[in-house]
């Protein structure tokens, strides 16, 4: 009886033209939208090859390691093959980075930031698609399935023959769901196959073990959607009714909670500006320096040798700069550390709703979430503590300014093949799930919630 029901739901689905119309419409948008999102990664691609060929170029031009000290190297987080599935933040934060001495990693070369008009308009993937158009057609799919039908008579028909409630309404909910999942599986599928078909696009097999995760997040994030309307139909007696009720809560989890949770978030944790925690760093640098000032005018006025002044300004100039070098790092600890409480009070507030938790958990899987991009500072962190080891060894004086460095150092020309060299590797597989575990059970304890109150509430039903 249970395969009837779902036979005849999908049936009722198929004949329908809000089906067909779904099924066009998204086969062309998931088309558009792969060949768009193939497009921006071949531009990320070959901005990250140009950038790693000007980087080396740029280092092998350094005349003295003093001078790469003094001026840093330049790396880059490689282009994200799986953002053509979600973007995520690559577009809106920087990909690159100078190493140096004096200050603590920092991104910069955002495309926005480059050209503002991408913020403006924002992008597109399918995790766009599924988010909101998807899942406002999972809602037309189901706000009428109980309404509907009794507004048409079908309803008190079925009731009247020997079938349960509860296989009905599992009937009648399982044959809705796969009617919804074939818009979005079957242009994606073939999508995917004219993509590494036709591009120079390659997925290996931890690609496709992370594109998994992905399609089964989708899955989910549509299920909640679509049981969200089998809920309020089975709450409501009228289809216009419930429809109103299945948009406002549409409009509130998908496009009010992620939008103010950042700013609630911020109510509670202040987080100074960029520039005005610049003009804090140099106020501090200020202060450093106005506190060493007359110790160095004082070694000036009373000492007579030349030997000696050079070793007192340096003794001096030494402690200046390690204390100035320790309070900068620990300014910007502070200040990413609030930075990180903030992002992660907001990322909290927002798992509200349903669409940041699956947003949030398949940027995590594409590696274009915003812990991926802490992962790719971390990782440059440990590149700068090898890059101020390799100087050391070298015998490269470290300091703000450098005295009387000798001749023959300033002569040696610095060997390309010694110096560290910058290597990335994205989070592990086993790390990303455990980090988006909780919006993954979230999305599962919905769906689990939902289905028991569309079915406790269907067996109250009046069908006449």
């Amino acid at each position: 009886m249970l395969k009837l029901i779902i036979k005849k739901e999908q049936l009722t689905r198929f004949s329908d033209s809000t089906f067909v119309i779904t099924c066009i419409l998204s086969t062309m948008l998931i088309f558009l939208t792969f060949y768009l999102s193939a497009c921006s990664y071949g531009e990320r691609v070959n901005d990250y090859n140009g950038t790693q060929t000007l980087n080396r170029k740029s280092l092998e031009m350094r005349e003295t390691y003093e001078e790469i000290n003094t001026k840093g190297i330049n790396i880059s987080k490689p282009p994200e093959v799986l953002s053509i599935f979600n973007v995520g933040i690559a577009n809106y934060i920087g990909r690159n980075v100078n190493i140096n001495l004096f200050r603590i990693p920092e991104l910069h070369g955002s495309k926005a930031e480059s050209n503002p008009v991408f913020a403006l308009f924002g992008d597109i993937d399918l995790t766009f698609i599924v988010k909101y158009i998807l899942s406002l057609v999972a809602l037309v799919f189901s706000y009428n399935m109980l309404p509907g039908e009794k507004e048409g008579g079908t309803l008190r028909l079925i009731a009247s023959f020997p079938v349960p409630r509860d296989t009905l309404i599992l009937g009648k909910l399982l044959g809705g769901l796969f009617s919804l999942f074939i818009p979005l599986l079957i242009p994606t599928l073939l999508g995917m196959a004219i993509l590494l078909l036709l591009s120079n696009i390659h997925f290996d097999s931890d690609d496709y073990l992370r594109l998994m995760f992905i399609f089964f997040l989708f899955l989910l994030y549509l299920t909640v959607f679509y049981l969200i309307g089998a809920f309020v139909s089975a709450c409501t007696k009228s289809s216009g009714i419930s429809f109103l009720i299945a948009l406002f809560i549409w409009v509130l989890v998908v496009l009010v909670i992620p939008k103010s949770s950042s700013i609630l978030a911020a109510q509670f944790i202040h987080v100074p500006s960029s520039q005005q925690y610049h003009i804090q760093r140099e106020q501090l640098r200020e202060d450093v320096f106005d506190k060493y000032y007359p110790k160095e005018m004082q070694v000036l006025k009373y000492e007579k040798e030349l030997d000696k002044v050079e070793r007192n300004m340096r003794e001096i100039e030494e402690q200046r700069d390690t204390e100035l070098e320790n309070a900068l790092a620990r300014m910007d600890r502070e200040y990413q550390q609030r930075q990180q409480n903030l992002a992660n009070l907001a990322i909290m507030l927002s798992r509200i709703s349903p669409a940041s938790a699956m947003a949030q958990a398949t940027m995590g899987f594409a590696d274009t979430g915003l812990g991926n991009f802490d992962h790719f500072i971390r990782s440059a962190q440990a590149y700068r503590e090898r890059y101020i080891a390799f100087l050391k060894e070298k015998g490269i004086p470290l300091g703000f300014i450098i005295y009387n460095i000798n001749e023959d150092r300033k002569l040696e020309k610095p060997n390309m093949n010694e110096i560290p060299v910058f290597q990335y590797k994205k989070m592990s597989l086993a790390s990303v799930v455990q980090k988006t575990i909780v919006d993954i059970l979230l999305l599962v304890l919905l769906c689990l919630l939902l289905f028991i109150g569309t079915y406790v509430s269907f067996l109250k039903y009046d069908v006449r």
